[in-house]
């Protein structure tokens, strides 16, 4: 219904906010970052956000590996990485 600008403006629109706050967070980290709390609070959010990749990398494992051979296609392919 709006094209090409109206997709624009709704894709723009849906990652402003998400932009916004991590915008807010780095200036918050670089301002007050050696603050002991500041680092309490990071080190919160870290937390949080390792737990939440990993439950997706844990979902989605198990609707795509569904055998031994992809199994170990991925092992190898992240190990490769390293």
């Amino acid at each position: 219904r709006g094209g090409i600008p109206g997709g624009l403006l709704a894709g723009g629109l849906f990652v402003l906010p998400g932009a916004a706050v991590v915008l807010a967070l780095a200036m918050l980290y670089a301002a007050f970052g050696a603050l002991p709390a500041i680092a309490a609070l990071f080190l919160g959010v870290k937390a949080a956000v390792v737990a939440i990749v990993v439950e997706a990398l844990v979902r989605v494992a198990r609707r795509a590996l569904t055998g031994r051979r992809e199994r170990f296609l991925a092992i190898a392919a992240f190990a490769g990485i390293f």
